[in-house]
């Protein structure tokens, strides 16, 4: 087993040598637009007849970089760009041949990133590393993100206020944006500013098009790096920018024991917070919030849970960890904001310029859940205690090719720390190679209340990727070590005592005399030991897909895999001896469809051998999840989610898991709706096979929750919603309503 490890360790380091190895080559010049500044402003309505745009620099998007390289447009689009020195105006005409075709429609904020759209990337640094992304469909539906060259995180949960609108013509449709400096960072140390742009089109029809104003080469990972440049600025400032947002919520709620069938309790709470938003000046934001609700909105999307050794993880939604939010992201998941459950209070500053980013925050927590890593499974705890949880991240551009950082974080409470700190970096060897790399350290004392450690431990981590990514190849490879006692409970690592290397290759291919125009074939190779060089698990698998017509994706992965069932004796931390080691074969296949500009369709299917866990046994799975988008009109669409497990083993069924999320959405305005959402959730076991037993034999449970929803901004909102959870076991026949909820929440947003 070690030889193994140790061959894939030298197989990692002949990778980092031969890219070490290789030439950069001379980058071509980027084109540079002066961007001309007015004294004028626009009325945002979609109509383009303000004089401000005789005064707009107009450039033209006939590139199609994506899926093909850089070929003419098949159809027409042009923008216009200016300032004065508060709002960046753009305007867009959009020329379509057939525009009975065009895919849109009014909806909320953030949901119709398929649609027809236009829009800009912007880096307002010239860093070449972080990016906005405003894109606004044919209906005004606006859709940001922000996206980090670095780590390659995007996000799509940020949301500044900015203002669209747009209108469909008889020869396809226009659009006209206004995007507030004040939202921005922006370097504010120079006079004349130099921003890295693009400007975007993208064409879902028979393929999905991305069509830009500056073509882009394969060979080089980093589009950002490639993008022409906007000039001047010279007049802008975002400096002491005071957003102040109070908040009022309302709650009346009702519980009940089904068990004993008591009598519903209720209660009911109105609680106001505030929340404020002050720019220092153009580099450096403040966010504050008191007794916020930092409750979300709307429920998370179910997942198959049962026979998982290991935590889920589940999507940020709340405003004030959002902003920002990849300034602390690193080459581990070592801040994973959905940690803090139910704050008093919070306290943020993030800043950046044009080669470094810092940021931090510390909030309180009414509530403390920890989750516990292990090399097999994961455990998670709750103490009765409040606790303090902060984050501190840097990281600073040396050379336009050479990034370092470091970032800590800690959680304490009145039984309980754990603090971390690490170094990180990223080495873009030429525009096709780059390494990233970790170094993180820990220290833990854990509660007496769940743990019989005594004083604190501590422990290390070390991540290094190596990173080949080019016109027709994307090379993978990793080695990762996760010390027994290390832990990152503001984070997301829920294994440790694990030694893994791994590498993915990948082919891609390219056809654009075909329909099916892209194709690529991979292969992986992992291995995973624990520190005491006892397998874990060791996988082969090979890949092959293709995208074709009607926006189509066909998958097919074949996985081999040695690897161990869960401990007989769980207070011995041996593997050898103290586990089975199992020989796992599946096949897994994936199609995404879009048949219509008013539907979608996405479906995954899992058949093969599994381990039934708690059993220790191996068994047979059979796994799939479909999901469904259906526009009815322009205004009402439908949504479909549904997810199937079963388990067979020694010929006779283990358990059989569901799940279904159906989402029913009225749009009055892309400011109003109401929306209907279900969520359903069925396990059945077969006690007869079954030898460890059972508390039950099924297990059965519905939420529902009905919300009218007014957004005149992501910060001024009201919400009224009515939510209840019901409940069905062995000892309770039939579901029985356990819980149910009327609530109200009102923000404004005051800019000062």
């Amino acid at each position: 087993m070690l030889k193994e490890s140790s061959i894939s360790t030298r197989v990692l380091l002949s990778l980092l040598l031969f890219s070490s190895s290789v030439v950069a080559t001379t980058e071509p010049s980027k084109p540079d637009y002066a961007l001309p500044s007015s004294s004028l402003s626009a009325v945002i309505d979609g109509e383009l007849d303000d004089e401000i745009w005789s005064q707009a620099k107009t450039i033209s998007l006939d590139i199609v970089n994506d899926p093909f390289e850089n070929t003419p447009s098949p159809v027409v689009t042009s923008a216009k760009l200016v300032e004065n020195g508060e709002f960046l105006y753009l305007s867009f005409v959009a020329k379509d041949p057939e525009p009975s075709k065009i895919t849109a429609a009014i909806a909320e904020r953030d949901s119709r990133w398929d649609d027809d759209l236009v829009g800009i990337k912007l880096d307002t640094t010239n860093s070449r590393r972080h990016s906005y992304v405003f894109l606004v469909n044919p209906y005004g539906v606006q859709m940001d993100s922000t996206a980090n060259e670095i780590t390659g995180a995007d996000n799509r949960s940020w949301d500044g206020i900015w203002y669209a609108e747009a209108k469909l013509t008889d020869e396809g449709f226009q659009v006209e944006m206004a995007i507030p400096f004040r939202i921005l960072n922006i370097d504010d140390s120079k006079t004349e500013k130099t921003w890295a742009f693009e400007l975007l089109r993208l064409y879902p029809r028979d393929q999905w098009l991305r069509i830009s104003n500056t073509p882009l080469d394969r060979n080089n990972a980093c589009w950002l790096c490639q993008y022409p440049t906007l000039s001047g600025l010279e007049n802008i400032s975002t400096a002491n920018n005071l957003t102040v947002t109070p908040a009022l919520v309302a709650e009346y709620d009702e519980q009940r024991d089904v068990y004993a069938n008591e009598p519903w309790q209720s209660d009911t709470t109105v609680e106001a917070g505030i929340d404020l938003k002050w720019s220092i000046n153009s580099n450096n934001l403040v966010n504050l919030t008191v007794n916020p609700d930092f409750s979300t909105v709307e429920s998370d999307s179910s997942q198959l849970s049962v026979n998982k050794n290991f935590a889920l993880q589940f999507e940020e939604k709340r405003p004030f960890f959002l902003e920002n939010q990849d300034y602390f992201v690193s080459n581990m998941d070592l801040v994973y904001t959905r940690n803090i459950a139910d704050p008093d209070y919070g306290a943020k500053i993030t800043g950046a310029d044009e080669d470094q980013t810092y940021a931090a925050f510390v909030t309180n927590d009414t509530q403390t859940n920890i989750v516990l890593p292990g090399n097999l499974e994961s455990n998670l705890v709750t103490l009765e205690e409040e606790n303090h949880s902060a984050a501190v991240r840097y990281r600073r551009d040396f050379t336009e090719n050479l990034s370092l950082g470091v970032i800590s974080t800690m959680r304490s409470s009145e039984t309980y720390h754990n603090v971390l700190g690490g170094i990180d970096g990223k080495w873009q060897i030429d525009d096709s190679n780059a390494v990233k790399a970790q170094f993180v350290y820990s220290d833990t004392e854990d509660s007496p209340s769940y743990s019989s450690q005594l004083g604190s431990v501590s422990d290390q981590a070390i991540k290094v990727d190596f990173i080949h990514d080019s016109e027709y190849w994307r090379v993978e490879a990793n080695h990762q070590q996760i010390g027994k006692d290390f832990r990152a409970d503001l984070g997301f690592v829920a294994q440790n005592d694990i030694d893994t290397q791994s590498v993915v290759v990948n082919r891609r291919f390219y056809f654009e005399e075909s329909s099916w125009y892209e194709g690529y074939t991979g292969a992986k190779y992992a291995i995973k030991h624990n520190e005491s060089g006892e397998l874990i698990e060791k996988t082969w698998s090979a890949s092959l897909g293709f995208n074709g017509p009607l926006i189509s994706t066909f998958d097919i992965l074949f996985s081999h895999e040695d690897k161990v069932g869960l401990r007989f004796d769980d207070t011995s931390d041996a593997i050898d001896g103290n586990t089975n080691l199992f020989t796992v074969n599946t096949v897994t296949l994936e199609y995404y469809l879009t048949p219509s500009s008013t539907t979608y369709f996405w479906t995954q299917l899992r058949i093969g051998d599994e381990i039934d866990y708690v059993n220790n046994r191996l068994a047979d799975v059979k796994e799939g999840q479909a999901y469904f988008f259906w526009d009815v009109n322009k205004q009402f669409n439908s949504q479909i989610d549904y997810g199937i497990s079963r388990l067979d083993a020694d010929n006779a069924q283990v358990y059989t898991e569901q799940f279904l999320d159906l989402t029913l959405v009225y749009n009055f305005s892309t400011r109003s709706y109401i929306k209907l959402k279900a969520n359903f959730f069925d396990v059945e076991y077969n006690p007869n096979n079954y030898p460890v037993g059972l508390d039950t034999e099924q297990l059965r449970d519905v939420a529902t929750q009905l919300i009218y929803a007014y957004k005149i901004n992501p910060q001024t909102a009201f919400y009224l919603g009515y939510s209840d959870y019901s409940i069905e076991d062995d000892f309770l026949p039939g579901l029985k309503q356990a819980e149910r909820t009327i609530f109200s929440k009102l923000t404004y947003a005051f800019n000062l």
